[in-house]
């Protein structure tokens, strides 16, 4: 039997019945914190089967009763506050009441509404933080200071990585981006000797399903703290408000898949840490920390990083502003200088003595030149008919300053897809708006072997 090929069917499987997974219906939490779900009269009616972690109430003591008894009048109006706000909220420092405390330690939580409950999830604070409050204003500051010096994607993703692994302590800490496919790029990493190296590599887009992408986009950063701990149920399993189980989209402590579990051992992680980064509102790629020994991240430091991953989404469209504003900067100088060169002498004469140089202006492996009535090709470009049809669904797009730009014609305009091999890429120079004078240069389609970190 081939085993590699046998490993191979079960990972696909099992991929599969993680994309058909509802993840945020998984019922059960991470056993280091409780979890609270009360209704609008502040009766319990859902928690976690470990709440006497931190309570001297049992499960059955509490539900139904009113959450005033656990954590105490002070807090529950403190959270009937926050309620009214939009949005996950932070507690933290916190003591729960002596008389119902199992825990005396400072604790740290989020509060949020789901399925018409308020959910508290809490969590016991580290005695002694790796970071103290001043450490962690200063690192924000600082973010904010040295970010201005940077003028590129991929310099600046790896001083987010550096920041960020000095403050977690994590192993290995990657930025990696999705494509249009959702693969993913690994274009920045921060590390110790602990894990191997994955910059540069490939992961295949069912590595994170539409599921889980969707609560990404919720900007939602998740601490998985042990893949080894045992989850701990949610009592009852059934929200009696909506007869399903409890929505954990937004939940910090809900558990993870057991086919996830098995992906991070496969890779040697035990701890993980990942946060969504968004641009424009869509999910732009996803920062994620590995670590090969528990580490948990505190409330006040998971606020820390929040407020980094904030400002790197504002950044990252300025800079991607930037590389597009330069990109038609330099189309319009091509525009220009071949205006000029047409100007200056016989294009033909031009085009032949010149072929490779004129090319080069745009990295082509084509060109396509219409003057007045007088047709130029060069290199390798579409045929005819397709030339015609490429055209006028060209003239029907949006021209910034005459200029058309792509690496993926194909996925633009699907007939394209039939010459991907000749004219994957596009560039369009349009030098007056009626389309009698314009310049098509082609870029043939680049197969390259790029190294997969799983089965694309």
């Amino acid at each position: 039997m081939d085993t590699s090929k046998n490993n191979d069917k079960l990972l696909a499987e099992a991929l599969k019945r993680c994309a058909s997974e509802q993840i945020q219906y998984v019922g059960a939490i991470q056993n280091h914190g409780v979890l609270l779900a009360y209704d609008e009269h502040e009766i319990v009616r859902m928690c976690s089967n470990n709440l006497k972690m931190f309570f001297k109430q049992s499960v059955l003591e509490s539900i139904g009763h009113p959450v005033a008894n656990l954590i105490g009048a002070d807090l529950v109006a403190q959270i009937r506050e926050l309620i009214t706000r939009p949005g996950n909220w932070h507690l933290y420092p916190f003591r729960l009441p002596a008389v119902n405390s199992a825990q005396d330690g400072k604790l740290g939580a989020t509060v949020h509404r789901a399925d018409q409950l308020v959910v508290l999830e809490i969590s016991l604070e580290p005695s002694e933080s790796t970071r103290t409050p001043c450490e962690l204003l200063s690192a924000i500051v600082r973010h904010t200071k040295q970010i201005q010096q940077f003028d590129d994607v991929a310099s600046y993703c790896g001083f987010i990585t550096d920041e960020i692994r000095r403050l977690t302590n994590f192993d290995r800490v990657k930025i990696y981006r999705f494509d249009s496919q959702w693969n993913g790029t690994v274009i920045a990493e921060s590390r110790n000797d602990a894990l191997p190296s994955l910059l540069n590599h490939h992961f295949p887009a069912s590595d994170i399903p539409p599921q889980a992408r969707a609560l990404y986009e919720k900007r939602m950063m998740r601490n998985l703290v042990d893949t080894e701990a045992e989850p701990v149920m949610i009592i009852p399993k059934i929200n009696p408000s909506t007869d399903k189980p409890l929505d954990l989209s937004l939940s910090v402590l809900r558990s993870v898949s057991p086919v996830h579990i098995n992906y991070l051992g496969i890779m040697g992680v035990r701890s993980t840490v990942t946060l969504p980064l968004i641009q424009n509102e869509k999910l732009w790629g996803l920062m994620t920390c590995h670590n090969t020994q528990p580490i948990y991240i505190p409330v006040s430091l998971r606020e820390t990083i929040e407020v980094i991953a904030s400002t790197f989404s504002l950044k990252i469209e300025a800079l991607e502003s930037l590389i597009q504003a330069k990109a038609m900067e330099a189309g319009r100088i091509k525009q220009q200088k071949l205006a000029q060169l047409i100007r200056s002498r016989e294009l033909s004469s031009v085009l032949a003595e010149f072929q490779a140089e004129y090319l080069s202006l745009a990295e082509a492996s084509g060109s396509f030149i219409v003057i007045d009535e007088n047709e130029y090709s060069i290199g390798e470009i579409p045929q005819r008919a397709q030339l015609n049809e490429l055209i006028q669904w060209l003239k029907t797009q949006p021209l910034a300053d005459g200029v058309f730009i792509t690496d993926s014609l194909g996925k633009l305009f699907a007939p394209a897809q039939a010459y991907a091999d000749i004219a994957s890429g596009l560039m369009l120079i349009a030098l007056d708006h009626l389309f009698t004078t314009y310049i098509l240069w082609f870029r043939s389609e680049t197969i390259r072997n790029i190294p997969w970190a799983g089965s694309p």
